[in-house]
């Protein structure tokens, strides 16, 4: 999968704060609000959900978040 700059900078930047504040990102996923597919290149226009799970120590958090 490629990603445009958009996603691919929205993914890293979230990885790399996660894992400063001690998580250890199992995934972050941009995914379409109205389905939940994910998405590789965003238009700008279409409505957006952050999707995140990651461990802080043995317990596995998971989140989603409206963009």
């Amino acid at each position: 999968m490629t990603y445009n700059p958009v996603t691919w900078i929205f993914k890293t930047k979230a990885t790399q704060h996660l894992t400063g504040a001690g998580f250890a990102v199992d995934y972050v996923e941009i995914a379409g609000a109205d389905n939940l597919d994910i998405i590789d290149h965003w238009d700008g226009k279409q409505k957006t959900v952050a999707l995140a799970a990651a461990f802080l120590g043995d317990v596995r958090l998971i989140d989603n978040m409206l963009l």
